[in-house]
């Protein structure tokens, strides 16, 4: 089991590493690549206005609980040409025998990004609070920082890839992670379209955990 896990990791890190040595191999002087007005529109989630839901999965290793489901609601306003404002509703529950918690999360962040000829190198800074509650921990509540940076780059018209780097810290809670992960974003439509996301979660004291997340997304 810990081999398997440990293989998952090594597998994600490469994949983010892999993802993001390819934007940058790609990387040339926007005033080089001459437009080309027959090509199809790049659709992507970085400037776009969108709403979304999310059924979201976490492996938790060493537990138990050894497995944690949730939700997540999501809203995206394009502020201008390369600043994004979002708006995120976590819900998570880990239930084991003798054992339930319940967590929730209200997110605010600002994503900045800049557009070249290869992709969208990114940043994102955030600030939320959660609620917890557990049989064995009682109800908790936390302000939390977040910050979080990747490459969006366009590997079909209709079809993006982001490879990312995050780092999230919830002072009430005193626990802070590291995470290393890829989404990707598939548009069905113009108007709809479709998120998987795969990361790993390196916890400080605490057990590490795997999270899959898939979505479906609504661009106004």
């Amino acid at each position: 089991m810990k081999q398997n896990t440990k293989n998952l990791k090594n597998l994600l890190l490469a994949a983010t590493a892999a993802f993001g040595f390819a934007a940058a191999a790609h990387a040339q002087d926007p005033s080089k690549a001459p437009p080309n007005p027959g090509a199809p529109t790049a659709l992507g989630l970085l400037g776009s206005t969108y709403a979304g839901v999310a059924l979201n999965y976490f492996s938790l290793h060493n537990g138990p609980p050894s497995v944690a489901r949730g939700a997540t609601a999501y809203f995206s306003q394009s502020l201008d040409s390369n600043l994004d404002l979002g708006v995120t509703y976590d819900w998570v529950r880990a239930h084991a025998a003798g054992y339930s918690a319940t967590r929730q999360d209200l997110g605010l962040s600002l994503t900045g990004y800049s557009r070249q000829s290869w992709g969208k190198p990114f940043v994102t800074f955030g600030l939320d609070h959660a609620w917890r509650h557990g049989d064995v921990t009682g109800r908790h509540g936390s302000w939390g920082l977040g910050a979080e940076t990747g490459v969006e780059f366009q590997a079909a018209p209709a079809w993006v890839i982001s490879p990312f780097v995050g780092w999230d810290r919830e002072t009430g809670f005193n626990q802070s992670d590291l995470r290393y992960g890829v989404r990707t974003t598939y548009h069905i439509t113009r108007e709809w379209s479709v998120t998987a996301t795969a990361q790993w979660m390196d916890y400080k004291r605490l057990v590490d955990r795997t999270g899959y997340s898939l979505g479906v997304n609504y661009h106004f």
